[in-house]
Formats: structure tokens, C-alpha cells, sequence
């Protein structure tokens, strides 16, 4: 209730109140508690409410541009259809709360990626969605960072769900590991918002966007995943490699700029951090890890053996186990819908990367400064998700997740306008670099 007054508060004296709604959105995307449906075991949410009526808003304005998105949306036709998917494994769930649980919650997901599409109109909203993206990472890093300064801390209904690892910070997610690989997905998003900023000189952005990753890049530490370490430090490696290979120019410029900084703060890193992460990655319970996620990677084959074409429904997994779950989200997702649903995974995941490949082809720096960062994204989710499951089980990460692919779906749509606008009004020829001072539609 308390929350609900400053966002009235927020919404009465704002210049813009779907801005109020969008970060509102972003803040509270990971948050828990709410109103309760035991039908399909979830809760609603302020972030529902945010959700519903800034989409209800775009539609009553009828600026929602449904012409020719389809180039732009193609990641949510497989995920439609694993929605529907799910709703037959309802049917021979032993748990049909659970199943139900991920219908809605899929569903739900196809409409935040319409609405932040249809609230990204132009290079103004594009860029105050990075900004939100930035302030929800340093709202749940601030957080992060004092769990694990303090362990002493609470904070509603989170620590309800408290277990042994009291130690780890975990921000508003149920468990560090959904906030670890929440931040693998956004961190590098953040960083070409600060090559970005310093291309196009905007302080407000790269002022937000530096704060945000160095937040973040500390609480993703505290939170000991190491799946998170290895996936976000390979896909950055990957990124950085681009950026030094690829043809010059700004991106270029910044990008040396960027390694030069990002190796000054590694060392500092290293000196402040090094003996905590050597410690973490090969030295504690490195032998009961391995053989734990070995153990449940088995049973979650013998589960998807036995569960061929219907799986054994969302949620379901865990009670073909002698311990818990799975450890692994390609297994967990054959286990719990089948050969189909995995199917229809790997086609979501392939048109998210035919996007970023889109996007680092492009012709405006500017876009193919912010696709390389999700090539970091989408490769240290990649590497993340084979020791953990977290994006399958944990609401707040696929909707950052999903955040990533408005962000890229947004950017390649602004740039077909541009293009478009360039060739109609024949100001110049698109020869690889955008120079138009006709038509601002990118700084």
C-alpha cells in the first residue's frame, strides 16, 4: 500500500505518467508479494497493474505501431506456442497449480515485450528505457550489496524464503542465482549505453549507465554465482573481441576507451576481490557442486526418457526428484514439456540471435553499438543456463530477459523508420554510415 501511494504521488505530478508507469515497471519486475491466486499459484503484482495499464494506454492513444513489426517480433511466435504447449501439459501434471503457473506467467511475458514495444516510439524513449533498465539494476544492486554488508537486514516477504544461504545476496529474487543471471543479461546492455554516452556526449546516460554497471558488476559477486561469473566474463570477452576486430570508427574509439578503463577496474578488482572468487570457483564444494548437478541432470533425462512428447508439465520436474529440480534449463525444459516444447525453445532462442546478428550487420553505429553488447548477453546466457535454471523458474528473469529482446526488437525497428525516412526523402545515400541532419532519428 505503501508503494501504491508514491506511485500515485508520482503519477499526479509527473510531466509524463507513462514514464512513471514504464520505470515502475522495471523497479518492481522482480519484486514479491501481492494478491494471491492459488489456481495458478502466482501472485499480482504492482508490476501487473503498471503492465496492464500502460499497455491499456498505448492502445487507447492508438500510436501502437502494429504495421510491419513483424520483422521485429518474430521471438514471440515460438514462445506463443510454447505458451499454448503448456496448456496441454496441464492436463497430465501431478501439480496442475504449477503447470498453470507458467501458462499465465508465459503469456504474460509476450504482453511486456508488445508494451515496451509500443512505448518505444522514438530515439527519446529508446533512450529513457536504457535509463530505466540502469535504475532497476542499481535500485536491485544498492539492495544486493547491503544483504550482504549487513546480513542482519530484511525486507518483506524475502526473507521468508531465506535458506542456508543466508550469506548470498539475492536483491528482491527468491535466490541469488535468479538475480546473478538476471544481471548477466542487462550488464552489457548498460555498457554500450555508456560508449553511447560518451559517442553522443549525453552525461545523463552515461552518468546512469557507469553508476549501473559498476553497482551491478559488484553485486553480481555477492550474489556467488558462478555460473554468472563465467557467462557474463566469456560473452564480454566476445564482445570486446568484436569491438577490436571490427572496422573503425567510434564504436572503435570508445571501445579502446572502455577496454582501457574496464582493465584498470579489473585490476582493482582482482585486488580487492581476488581471493574471494578463487575461493568460490574451485575451492568451495567444488566436488559435492559437480556430482549434485550431475546427479539431477540424470534424473532429469530419465524424467524427459520416460516423458517424451508431453513432458510432465510446468513446475513439474521436482517430484521425479529425490532432491530437487534440475540444475540445467535445457534439461529442465525437455523433463517439463517434451521434445516439442524443447523444440520450441531452441526456434525462440534462434530468432533472438537472428536479431543480434541483424543488429551488429547494421549500417548505424549506433545500433550496432548496443547488438554487440547482446552478444555478451545472449552468450553468457547461454553458458549460465547449462548449471542453472534459473531463467525457466524465476519470474523476474525471464521478464529482464525479455527486457533484452524489446531492447533490441526496438532498436532494429527505429532503425528500418530511419532508413526508410532516409530513402523517401533521398537526403543520402546509405553507404554505411548515417549522416543526415534532416532527420534526427538516432544522436
Amino acid at each position: 500500500m505503501l508503494c501504491l501511494v508514491v506511485i500515485e504521488a508520482a503519477f499526479l505530478f509527473a510531466a509524463n505518467q507513462r514514464r512513471v508507469m514504464l520505470v515502475t515497471m522495471f523497479l518492481m519486475a522482480a519484486w514479491q508479494g501481492g494478491v494471491w491466486i492459488d489456481y495458478v499459484h502466482m501472485d499480482v503484482r504492482i508490476f501487473h497493474l503498471m503492465l496492464f495499464g500502460l499497455l491499456f494506454w498505448n492502445l487507447s492513444e492508438n500510436r501502437v505501431f502494429l504495421r510491419k513489426w513483424r520483422p521485429f517480433i518474430r521471438p514471440v511466435f515460438p514462445w506463443l506456442l510454447l505458451c499454448i504447449w503448456l496448456i496441454v501439459g496441464v492436463f497430465g501434471a501431478v501439480n496442475p497449480g504449477n503447470a498453470r503457473q507458467g501458462v499465465t506467467r508465459f503469456f504474460t511475458e509476450i504482453l511486456f515485450f508488445i508494451t515496451l514495444l509500443s512505448s518505444v516510439r522514438t530515439p527519446k524513449d529508446f533512450r529513457f528505457l536504457i535509463i530505466c533498465i540502469a535504475i532497476a539494476v542499481i535500485g536491485q544492486s544498492v539492495l544486493a550489496l547491503l544483504q550482504f554488508k549487513f546480513s542482519g537486514i530484511t525486507f518483506c516477504v524475502i526473507d521468508d524464503s531465506r535458506t542456508h544461504m543466508w550469506w548470498r545476496a539475492r536483491g528482491t529474487f527468491r535466490h541469488p542465482n535468479n538475480l546473478g543471471m538476471s544481471l548477466v543479461v542487462l550488464l552489457p546492455i548498460l555498457i554500450r549505453g555508456i560508449i553511447a554516452g560518451l559517442s553522443t556526449k549525453d552525461k545523463r546516460l552515461f552518468r546512469m549507465t557507469v553508476a549501473a554497471t559498476l553497482l551491478g558488476g559488484v553485486a553480481i559477486l555477492t550474489t556467488y554465482n558462478r555460473g554468472a561469473w563465467i557467462g557474463l566474463g566469456s560473452g564480454l570477452l566476445v564482445m570486446v573481441s568484436l569491438d577490436l576486430l571490427g572496422k573503425g570508427g567510434k564504436i572503435k574509439k570508445y571501445a579502446r576507451v572502455m577496454l582501457a578503463a574496464g582493465a584498470i577496474v579489473l585490476v582493482l578488482g582482482v585486488a580487492k576481490f581476488g581471493n574471494f572468487i578463487v575461493n568460490r570457483m574451485f575451492l568451495s564444494d567444488e566436488e559435492q557442486i559437480l556430482e549434485g548437478r550431475e546427479n539431477l541432470s540424470e534424473e532429469g533425462m530419465q524424467v524427459f526418457r520416460h516423458h517424451r512428447i508431453l513432458g510432465v508439465g510446468y513446475g513439474n520436474e521436482q517430484f521425479y526428484s529425490n532432491v530437487t529440480f534440475t540444475h540445467n534449463v535445457y534439461v529442465l525444459i525437455a523433463a517439463e514439456t517434451g521434445a516439442p516444447g524443447f523444440i520450441l525453445f531452441i526456434w525462440f532462442l534462434f530468432e533472438y540471435v537472428l536479431l543480434v546478428v541483424k543488429g551488429c550487420r547494421s549500417r548505424i553505429q549506433f545500433v550496432k553499438n548496443y547488438s554487440r553488447g547482446f552478444v555478451a548477453a545472449i552468450l553468457g546466457f547461454l553458458i549460465a543456463s547449462t548449471v542453472g535454471p534459473d531463467f525457466w523458474i524465476s519470474y523476474g528473469t525471464q521478464i529482464y530477459f525479455w527486457t533484452g529482446i524489446a531492447v533490441i526488437s526496438s532498436l532494429l525497428r527505429l532503425e528500418n523508420v530511419a532508413l526508410m525516412q532516409i530513402k523517401k526523402k533521398n537526403s543520402i545515400p546509405i553507404n554505411g554510415r548515417y549522416q543526415s541532419k534532416k532527420i534526427n532519428v538516432f544522436p
